[in-house]
């Protein structure tokens, strides 16, 4: 990969803003918030991670945040996702928030096989699920 070429990637974990992982963008540019176009599930056991609904009542939007990325940034993304052994990468739509809904692609990692051992979030908002993880566990967020 060309280390000047850029990538959109979408992130709704631990790489958004104020999480663990946001270090590893800070060469990153924001782009803004968003939602995906297609209805996906989030699953977490602190560690979200997001499938394709099997049935289109279980969907909803994921939220997140779309940056935009050089080839190095999106190579260290794919080492902490273990992409494609662990989490795979694929483009999806994805609607921006500041933006008066304009679409745009970018990277999403997805989780190929469900887990049956983790939670379903009621909705796809990482933030709603890490502050509730963590009040109901005595833990200060």
């Amino acid at each position: 990969m060309n280390s000047k070429e850029k990538h959109y990637v979408f992130v709704y974990g631990t790489l958004m803003s104020n999480y663990n992982n946001h270090h590893l963008l800070h060469r990153s540019k924001l782009i803004g918030r968003g939602v995906t176009l297609n209805y996906m599930t989030m699953y977490a056991s602190v560690i979200p991670f997001v499938v394709d609904c099997e049935e289109e009542e279980m969907g909803y939007e994921i939220h997140g945040e779309v940056y935009e990325v050089d080839s190095y940034t999106m190579s260290q993304l794919d080492r902490l996702e273990g992409h494609p052994e662990w989490y795979k990468r694929r483009e999806e739509r994805i609607i921006l928030n500041d933006y008066d809904g304009v679409h745009m692609d970018a990277w999403i990692y997805m989780m190929p096989e469900l887990d049956r051992q983790t939670n379903r979030l009621p909705d796809g908002d990482y933030r709603n699920y890490i502050q509730d993880y963590y009040y109901d566990n005595g833990s200060i967020f």
